[in-house]
């Protein structure tokens, strides 16, 4: 199964709260499960902060888990 999460803030972000923590153990259990899972994030880390993560290629955390950081381009979260 391909599973694809798209989501603002993302591991190791943990100052956004709980569900950094929560979505990233729910990833790393499906891909445990033999599913393939991707998650489609910014770098961001908190109020007008980013993460110094790699923007300009998916990263493999573990196998069939991999995670692709995009450039945060406002300083604030929008919808």
């Amino acid at each position: 199964m391909n599973i694809l999460h798209v989501t603002p803030g993302f591991y190791p972000a943990y100052s956004v709260g709980g569900p950094v923590v929560a979505f990233h153990e729910l990833c790393h259990g499906l891909a445990g499960q033999g599913c393939n899972v991707r998650v489609l994030t910014t770098g961001a880390h908190g109020s007008g902060t980013s993460l110094a993560v790699e923007t300009t290629r998916e990263i493999e955390l573990e196998t069939n888990f991999h995670i692709r950081y995009c450039k945060r381009v406002l300083r604030r979260s929008v919808a």
